[in-house]
């Protein structure tokens, strides 16, 4: 697929405050740092939405986490949440687009029911992070071990979190979040496979800020 026509679209779209760099945002305060991630979430979105593989959910959340230690960001694929490490990135705010970025990746590929880990899909879609022109962390985020996509998905039909797997599973499982935070026992079936055309993945998007 080409990724240059997309690109080249978003481009054309930068607002000026993000022309201006990270500086028009970035500063010595969390708030200054969110309000530059909210944005550069808004203008990357339109790579996640409306593509061949699918569309990003609505009402993502983003924040900043001063708890985040060894890793510089994840993806909460169950909520829509998208975590980054606050104190790493009000030290090295132009890093900040790259890492969200690949987040932003994880949660695109789980909304189409495709498989969030580092796949050969992850890594085409990060292809298009260096169109942008934007710097790219080289100290974060190499990961060097390209791991076969699972197509064996499994969902809850009480809270429609999904699994990836990449064999059948041997034995029936029920759902941890279920049992965790609702005290039921819900087992998760087998919604999709090689073969196997997928079912409806993506849950009705409810629209937030």
């Amino acid at each position: 697929m080409d990724q240059g026509r997309p690109v080249q679209d978003v481009l054309r779209r930068m607002p000026d405050s993000l022309q201006m760099g990270l500086g028009a945002f970035a500063g010595p305060t969390k708030e200054a740092m969110r309000k530059c991630a909210f944005h550069y979430f808004l203008w990357f979105l339109p790579l996640f939405r409306n593509q061949p593989e699918g569309s990003m959910r609505f009402g993502v959340d983003i924040q900043l986490s001063s708890r985040m230690k060894s890793r510089l960001g994840d993806a909460d694929l169950f909520h829509g949440r998208i975590r980054l490490n606050e104190k790493y990135f009000l030290r090295n705010p132009e890093m900040l687009p790259y890492t969200l970025f690949h987040e932003m990746i994880h949660l695109w590929l789980y909304d189409c029911g495709r498989d969030p880990a580092h796949t050969r899909k992850f890594y085409e879609k990060m292809d298009s992070f260096r169109l942008l022109g934007l710097p790219i962390d080289h100290k974060v985020h190499i990961h060097k071990r390209q791991v076969n996509e699972g197509k064996f998905v499994y969902k809850c039909s009480e809270c429609e979190f999904k699994w990836f797997h990449r064999s059948k599973a041997k034995y029936a499982a029920i759902c941890g979040y279920c049992e965790k935070h609702q005290g039921k026992k819900i087992w998760v079936k087998l919604v999709s496979s090689p073969g196997r055309p997928n079912s409806s993945f993506n849950r009705t998007p409810v629209v937030s800020k």
